[in-house]
């Protein structure tokens, strides 16, 4: 009996590269038909980046591809399948947790072909590579201050103002609220937890200070936690120099 379905092949470097072609011709990563422009304030319809990829090589002879690769395309998918690989031996090698997607995903780059049903994996290779990407550059500019970064104060409770430049952020979605990094402009490490997200930005901040510690997570450097943050300016404070 033949199949019911028939199964099309392709490299998984070319569907990685396929990818990126999904993302550049979308703008972004589009995982649904539609979704809710703000600015429109309408649904807006779209092609799935997963079916841009899938119609671009399980197609039968004679039918146009929806996407064209370019050199580029395969250039970024090569150097995102390279960094990822190392970014997961690395952790590997150190004991770290590597999480099941990212395992998954590594998994299939190890494959010589893929077929349709990769392409929803696969379509995630961009954002996933520009998320690692912004996670190193972060750690490197904590690097470049762990060293000199030093407590802004000398007891909890003291009320600081200070004007913060951020670093990173990160939604904690069990506690509903942003843990926000940065430092005070003289490369003092600050960080504090908010619900607000007018916060989660740099700019002139008030607070008390909750905690002074020596981060195990941020090279062992001096890091000062705060507290009751608000927006420099409803309240009075002493700025420490």
């Amino acid at each position: 009996m033949a199949p019911r379905f028939k199964t099309y092949n392709i490299a998984t470097q070319e569907l990685a590269a396929l990818a990126f072609a999904a993302q550049r011709v979308n703008g972004t990563l589009h995982k649904d038909p539609s979704y809710f422009d703000v600015e429109k304030d309408a649904v807006v319809e779209v092609t799935p980046n997963k079916v841009l990829m899938r119609d671009s090589f399980a197609i039968e002879p004679g039918v146009a591809p929806r996407l064209v690769v370019t050199d580029e395309d395969r250039t970024k998918a090569e150097a995102a399948v390279s960094a990822i690989q190392q970014d997961v031996m690395l952790k590997q090698l150190s004991g770290a947790r590597v999480n099941d997607f990212i395992h998954s995903m590594v998994t299939l780059f190890e494959q010589e072909t893929c077929t349709a049903r990769d392409c929803g994996m696969m379509a995630f290779l961009p954002r996933t590579y520009e998320s690692l990407v912004k996670v190193e550059a972060v750690k490197e500019t904590v690097r470049d201050f762990s060293a000199a970064s030093r407590f802004l104060g000398t007891s909890v409770g003291t009320k600081i103002l200070i004007d913060f430049e951020m670093i990173s952020n990160r939604y904690l979605q069990q506690f509903n609220c942003y843990s926000v990094f940065g430092h005070d402009g003289k490369g003092n490490l600050v960080q504090f937890l908010t619900a607000h997200q007018h916060l989660v930005q740099s700019g002139s901040i008030s607070g008390k200070i909750k905690r002074l510690e020596n981060s195990r997570y941020h090279n062992g450097a001096e890091v000062t936690e705060l507290n009751f943050v608000k927006k420099a300016g409803s309240m009075i404070f002493v700025k420490v120099v």
